[in-house]
């Protein structure tokens, strides 16, 4: 890193039992890439432990308060506050999710006999993702002996999320995904042939994945969808049954999905490839007059 510092401390007792204390600033510092500005931190110290009564910063222009207490043998505690913070500026988010919203977050870290277990809070508001409102959500997750416990909640979506099990393992994390009520037309209004088309409509769903936590995109599982109302060419279609996906890396699996309207009915079941390649079987009974607007989702 790089950049100046400003210590001013003060030490006093023997080789055997002494005990300092002191603040550190600093206007600007350079660690590891990440910029850092306005660093205050008040600390003390002696022959058994560390403490840092307060700590405070700017990391990339966001806001971070920190305290923490930690003996020369590496066990302790801390707990760290951050944000406010804009999403849409976060370093590590790719830019095509055009994620925005604001987030704060409260961690805690324990470090006892070689064991580590964390416990964090996070807050977010007004948050959307490529254009679709979440609103405002929370989440909490605590790690302990290696063993996950993660939720997450937009209530204004209808959307929650958990995660149970252990992350220090080979075994696939399992991961629990509930949508309510979801409408369609926001997820669809960037789609210019879907447009075209007057789709709309909503859905509800649950989801039960597997998560490899070393590979993430490596995950797998079953959707199930069940209500679905869709609105195609101003023609209402409702599934007749709940629809099924299965998901393995590379491969979309339609076990079953059926929809009816006043036109008639309609199975799919087959197999997409998101690289394009389609094998897919319809059956279904429907009048020949839908076809032109079937042809313009080509």
């Amino acid at each position: 890193g790089s950049g100046r510092l400003g210590l001013t401390g003060r030490i006093a007792g023997t080789s055997a039992t002494w005990r300092a204390e002191g603040t550190l600033e600093a206007p600007a510092l350079l660690a590891h890439g990440v910029p850092i500005q306005d660093l205050q931190a008040a600390f003390s110290l002696d022959q058994d432990r560390v403490v840092v009564s307060r700590l405070r910063a700017l990391a990339r222009g966001v806001p971070v308060d920190g305290a923490g207490s930690w003996t020369w043998d590496g066990s302790g505690d801390g707990t760290v506050q951050v944000g406010p913070v804009n999403l849409a500026g976060l370093p590590s988010v790719p830019a095509d999710l055009t994620l925005r919203g604001t987030g704060q977050a409260r961690a805690r870290v324990a470090v006892r006999s070689g064991t580590f277990d964390a416990s964090a809070s996070v807050r977010l508001e007004d948050t959307a993702v490529h254009g679709v409102v979440l609103g405002s959500g929370s989440g909490q997750f605590a790690l302990k002996g290696g063993h996950l416990e993660a939720d997450l909640s937009f209530p204004e979506m209808g959307l929650s999320a958990t995660a149970r099990g252990r992350i220090d393992s080979d075994r696939p994390l399992p991961v629990r995904v509930v949508v309510r009520d979801l409408a369609l037309a926001p997820l669809l209004h960037d789609i210019q042939r879907v447009r075209d088309l007057d789709l709309d409509g909503m859905l509800s769903l649950e989801a039960d994945l597997l998560v490899p936590p070393s590979n993430p995109a490596q995950l797998r599982g079953k959707v199930t969808v069940d209500p679905l109302r869709l609105r195609v060419a101003a023609e209402e279609w409702t599934n007749a049954g709940p629809i099924a996906f299965h998901w393995e890396p590379g491969l979309l699996t339609v076990d079953r999905a059926s929809v009816t309207s006043r036109l008639g009915s309609l199975r799919i079941s087959g197999r997409a490839d998101p690289e394009g390649s389609l094998n897919l079987q319809f059956e279904g009974r429907v009048p020949l007059a839908i076809l032109p607007a079937t042809f313009k989702l080509q």
